[in-house]
């Protein structure tokens, strides 16, 4: 009986002998497993900080573009007073030359109207809405 006893404890000594080294490279797999999958939360990670960093480039961008075309709105919101004073004097100044050049003789007139400084002559008086 005893040495039934022994043999049976021996077989089954064996079974689990044969079972931890099966057991052993599972856990190794198993380490192995959480090793990826911490490399791939590292990678992940990363790849996160840098989309955001790319995002902040171009929001930066975008501000100073923002800026850039509010800056010239300014500007020209600024010399548009000017301008338009501007505008009134060479008005004026159109008018009375056009008064003058009338007052002229006929043959004059009519070299003046044949020259290429008329058509620049015709362009201001059109662009400032002279006549």
């Amino acid at each position: 009986m005893k040495k039934a006893l022994l043999e049976q404890e021996k077989r089954e000594l064996k079974q689990t002998e044969q079972k931890m080294p099966k057991q052993i490279p599972q856990v190794s797999m198993s380490n192995r497993d959480v090793k990826k999958q911490e490399k791939e939360q590292l990678r992940l990670q990363r790849l996160e900080i840098r989309k955001a960093r790319i995002e902040e480039r171009q929001r930066k961008k975008e501000e100073k573009r923002a800026q850039k075309i509010k800056q010239k709105l300014t500007k020209q919101k600024i010399t548009t007073p000017e301008s338009l004073e501007l505008n009134d004097d060479i008005k004026k100044i159109l008018l009375m030359t056009d008064s003058l050049l009338g007052e002229l003789p006929e043959d004059v007139i009519n070299k003046f109207m044949q020259s290429q400084e008329f058509e620049l002559y015709q362009k201001v008086l059109n662009k400032y809405n002279v006549k």
